[in-house]
């Protein structure tokens, strides 16, 4: 796989922004259903707005490229034709939240020790088969809703500690398993963008669904040096808890106002960091 980024870097290698007149600088927004946004809105519409008036001298241009379900994993895989696609300036990603959900397609696998007793390994394939069905995750959901129990987009109401032992029933990945495998697929996205002299950006949700995404997000952005907007800890700290129902759809998910507070907190990181400037000409 690195040979085969490598070769693509060589036949394409990076392109930052064109200096000529009429410069285009441009972002790519990559992630799940929080980067899709809702009909009210999105995060990249509302960066897009907020970032011209900071580069007069570019046509800024924040391409929303979220996919709902969008596990790390695919994510990977696509930016592989994207990041040549579009010759980005920078990429934001907001990715991981949905590993634990959807792993038909991810890398889990790899970090499954295969001396692991035959007969659970069988019942794990099995289940990673049924948690790709829609059908199935939907009688999941439909039963704890019937039931009472809490369901997956119900999560972010709780931190994991306080989370009803319920959870488990609906987890579909080792929480060991899944760090690794996000972790892994993370550094991956970073080669990719270094390879291709591209800014990335993490960022972290604004609420845990039940695998500390967020901390894992947080770590590598750390060890690794990866600028990182934590929407979590900053909507934690600027929101007070009895109106931060007022951010989201009944969901968990943001409404207009939770994406014009990511897209705030974006631009006050890279003019922090420094990134907007080192983009001017």
């Amino acid at each position: 796989m690195l040979g085969f980024i490598l070769s693509l870097q060589i036949l394409h290698p990076g392109n930052l922004w064109d200096h000529g007149q009429n410069a285009e600088y441009v972002i790519l927004c990559i992630g799940d259903s929080w980067t899709v946004g809702e009909k009210t809105g999105n995060y990249p519409d509302e960066l897009q707005k907020a970032l011209q008036p900071l580069l007069p001298s570019h046509r800024v241009r924040v391409i929303n490229l979220g996919r709902g379900e969008l596990i790390r994993r695919r994510g990977f895989v696509g930016s592989l034709t994207l990041f040549q696609k579009y010759h980005p300036a920078m990429v934001i990603a907001l990715l991981g939240n949905n590993d634990h959900w959807n792993l038909s397609e991810s890398a889990y696998w790899r970090f499954i020790k295969h001396d692991t007793y035959k007969f659970t390994l069988l019942k794990a394939k099995i289940r990673v088969s049924l948690h790709s069905l829609r059908i199935y995750k939907l009688g999941i959901i439909l039963y704890d809703k019937l039931t009472g129990l809490p369901t997956p987009n119900q999560f972010y109401h709780d931190t994991p500690e306080n989370q009803p032992s319920s959870f488990e029933k609906t987890a579909v990945i080792d929480r060991k398993v899944h760090h690794e495998q996000l972790e892994y697929n993370l550094i991956q996205l970073i080669e990719l963008a270094q390879l291709n002299q591209i800014q990335l950006v993490f960022q972290t949700y604004f609420h845990f669904h039940g695998y500390h995404v967020n901390e894992i997000i947080r770590d590598v952005a750390i060890t690794y040096h990866i600028p990182l907007v934590d929407n979590n800890l900053l909507f934690h700290q600027q929101v007070p808890e009895a109106q931060r129902q007022a951010y989201l759809i009944p969901d968990g998910h943001p409404n207009a106002t939770g994406y014009q507070l990511i897209a705030t907190n974006i631009v006050n990181l890279l003019q922090k960091e420094g990134i907007l400037k080192r983009s001017t000409p």
